[in-house]
């Protein structure tokens, strides 16, 4: 669990460093890795796989997240679908990256017209209950 720890205070690191020369980097981050965690425990992920899941969705924002990353493999599809879907929800719920920010009622319409496009039912359906009971980080 040391090793947990010390992997922790890295990426705590990482991301006050990068809050450093982008402002609002590190509250994003945190955001997705919030809303990845949310949907990774509503499709009954268990603790062994919602820490790596919660450190891969921090990393996303500084590295792009490398198929081995924290143990994940490509075999484990379901885990970077979350947090690709997770970025791409705030993406829209906070008007980041020059997303106009959409509504509560919006991001719903977003999930099931377009992400059910792109994801598989079952993890956006997960984020459909999430995002219903996450207020936007912030407000």
């Amino acid at each position: 669990m040391n090793t947990m720890k010390s992997i922790n205070a890295r990426v705590r690191a990482l991301l006050e460093a990068q809050e450093q020369t982008y402002p609002g980097s590190r509250h994003r981050a945190e955001r997705v890795a919030v809303y990845a965690v949310a949907t990774g425990e509503r499709l009954r992920m268990n603790v062994d796989q919602l820490l790596p899941l919660r450190l891969a969705a921090e990393l996303r924002g500084i590295a792009s997240v490398d198929d081995d990353l924290f143990g994940m493999t490509a075999k484990d599809d379901q885990s970077l679908s979350i947090i690709r879907l997770a970025a791409e929800f705030d993406s829209r719920r906070s008007g980041f990256q020059g997303h106009p920010q959409l509504s509560d009622a919006e991001c719903e319409d977003w999930l099931i017209s377009s992400a059910t496009k792109e994801f598989d039912q079952s993890i956006v359906e997960a984020m459909l209950a999430v995002q219903k009971v996450i207020q936007p980080i912030g407000t």
